[in-house]
């Protein structure tokens, strides 16, 4: 007889969670209540992001394989949260990432596979124009310095001169890390400088 006056032991309603709120915003608990599937998005992300992170800058033979996996990752990970509800819908594209983010890593990754053997050339031209103006640096140093200190107190402008177009590039490294190391000063002089060997 007492139990028909007992209270009933409210049941959370797990309901308020699989929806947004009036707002259009995640109902409160919804973060604690998915952590562990969230924690694992976020590892995974992480994961892809970084890789294709580390090789930004390198070849693009280096660069295509983590920006594709990354994309791929992106998309699986978007079809799966928009399967589970829009609550994970919401959390994906606007805490974890965005619709504009994953255009943009879609488009470079076009841009990549579409002009890929014409990039590869190009990096491949550049790093080579890279070592041999670090053979030309390492051969000439003692050149640069030589004239240096036969054309003390020179005018910069006039100082390129003393070498051959081909050439300059390599000089004005030389002279620019000897200027780093403080062995030598310059004077502002007109539009140029005069710059004098620190022996």
């Amino acid at each position: 007889m007492l139990n028909l006056f007992k209270k009933k032991k409210k049941e959370p309603n797990h309901d308020i969670l699989n929806h947004l709120d009036e707002n259009g915003e995640l109902p409160w608990g919804w973060i604690y209540a998915n952590k562990d599937f969230l924690n694992k998005i976020e590892n995974e992300y992480s994961y892809f992001l970084n890789s294709w992170c580390n090789v930004l800058g390198k070849s693009p033979k280096e660069l295509r394989p983590a920006l594709k996996s990354f994309v791929i990752y992106l998309k699986d990970c978007e079809k799966l949260c928009e399967d589970k509800g829009e609550c994970f819908d919401f959390w994906f594209h606007n805490i974890l990432t965005t619709n504009d983010y994953i255009s943009k890593r879609c488009d470079e990754l076009n841009e990549l596979e579409s002009n890929f053997d014409n990039l590869q050339k190009d990096y491949e031209n550049k790093q080579n124009h890279i070592l041999e103006l670090q053979r030309k640096i390492q051969e000439m140093k003692p050149t640069v310095v030589q004239a240096l200190i036969e054309n003390d107190n020179i005018l910069q402008s006039e100082f390129w001169k003393l070498f051959n177009t081909e050439d300059q590039d390599a000089v004005k490294e030389i002279v620019y890390s000897l200027r780093k190391e403080g062995k030598i000063e310059r004077t502002k002089s007109g539009r140029s400088f005069i710059i004098h060997y620190v022996q």
